[in-house]
């Protein structure tokens, strides 16, 4: 396959489930619409379809679980002490939603590496009534390779 010239992408089979991830992180202005096991390598993708998943907090409400999912967006925000924390929202492999608390202490033991799947290991706690997973520990799962990258 030749890169096309005003692009410098290299075209990708257009039926498969990578290309098309792919294809939409590199086109302009279009959203993505991508679960977050088709960018883990195989290994991280069975460990994700085994995992607990974001509907099921409720069931376990007041107790550390490990969970993993897609970095949407950070909101880095500082304490009274002006220590650095964040508000992390997350997407579970069943397209529902996390929310997440990291104080300072779990932010310096574990930063945030840019987008991607995590590892989140922490207590869900219920918050006048909404759940959300004050994390202790977290872990960036490894991604799979660009196809073109690899050419």
């Amino acid at each position: 396959m030749k890169p096309n010239p005003l692009s410098g992408i290299i075209p990708l089979d257009a039926n498969s489930e990578t290309g098309f991830a792919y294809q939409d992180w590199t086109a302009p202005q279009t959203a993505i619409d991508l679960k977050p096991a088709q960018e883990l390598d195989p290994k991280g993708r069975a460990i994700l379809d085994q995992s607990c998943k974001a509907s099921q907090l409720a069931v376990f409400k007041g107790r550390i679980i490990s969970i993993y999912g897609y970095l949407i967006t950070l909101k880095p925000v500082r304490t009274v002490k002006g220590d650095m924390m964040n508000f992390g929202c997350f997407i579970d492999s069943d397209g529902h939603f996390l929310d997440t608390i990291h104080f300072p202490p779990s932010l310096k033991r574990s930063p945030f590496k840019g987008l991607g799947v995590y590892k989140l290991t922490g207590k869900v706690v219920d918050e006048f009534g909404f759940l959300s997973l004050e994390v202790h520990d977290m872990l960036k799962m490894p991604r799979k390779i660009d196809p073109r990258a690899a050419k």
